[in-house]
């Protein structure tokens, strides 16, 4: 990840919180200060109506207390995730990847 410009992380929502294992990730690279003024996106996904709001305020409330750059637009909630992928696995939902191409535009311009 030293090398890396930006991150996206993207997230499910278990229990109105982000999964264990991606938070044990995220706290084990505190010290490594890697995302320390790196520019990152989130992205919160749910079969729910909330598009798992509660998960991606945890995981940005994580994300900035790690001093990740988390630049206004490069949040993204996607409710009822389930509905918008086909049988195939593409995405299939207009909607969502217009908002997923305006992420990532603004994670681009966050870039230094």
């Amino acid at each position: 990840m030293t090398s890396a410009d930006a991150a996206v992380i993207c997230t499910p929502e278990y229990a109105r919180g982000i999964p264990g294992s991606l938070k044990n990730a995220l706290d084990w690279s505190v010290s490594s200060g890697n995302f320390v003024g790196r520019p990152t996106a989130a992205i919160g996904a749910s079969p729910h109506p909330q598009g798992g709001s509660a998960a991606l305020d945890s995981l940005v409330g994580t994300l900035k207390m790690m001093s990740a750059v988390v630049p206004e637009g490069a949040e993204l909630r996607i409710p009822f995730v389930t509905k918008k992928f086909g049988e195939d696995g593409a995405l299939d939902d207009t909607e969502t990847e217009t908002a997923m191409k305006e992420l990532v535009q603004t994670l681009l311009a966050a870039i230094d």
